[in-house]
């Protein structure tokens, strides 16, 4: 079952991969896109914070965002020195099509397994993910 599930996953991130690249994005730059949409007005330590990653890889991907039109800085309302990030028009058209890319993925799944089956296989799904996470710890 487990390799079933590896599977899955392997193809639909191989799935996403393809819309993505049509978007001319990879997976850092989607998942930057989204968060500077999710949290308008970050600042780059709060986007590395969300993302993961060190202060220096975020800022390369937050440059290339930035000279694509997607992504624009602004002065922070509360410290002269620092700066904010948003969306731009174009990022936001951008973000749009990588939500629809993953609501395409979410009615595959919804249309592959019968409604009444749904919140099941949700919930294990979570207990699955829950005992893989507290394992990592050990």
């Amino acid at each position: 079952m487990a390799s079933q599930l590896y599977q899955v996953a392997q193809l639909e991130n191989h799935w996403l991969s393809q819309q993505l690249r049509q978007l001319g994005l990879n997976n850092d730059q989607a998942r930057a896109l989204d968060a500077i949409a999710q949290h308008p007005n970050s600042n780059q330590r709060q986007v590395a914070q969300r993302l993961q990653r060190q202060a220096a890889s975020t800022s390369n991907l937050l440059r290339n965002l930035t000279e694509r039109g997607l992504i624009e800085r602004r002065p922070s309302p509360v410290s002269k020195r620092e700066k904010v990030l948003q969306v731009t028009i174009a990022g936001e058209a951008t973000v749009a099509a990588i939500q629809a890319a993953f609501q395409h993925l979410d009615d595959v799944v919804k249309e592959s397994v019968p409604i009444d089956q749904q919140r099941a296989l949700q919930a294990h799904l979570t207990s699955i993910a829950e005992r893989l996470q507290s394992e990592e710890g050990d």
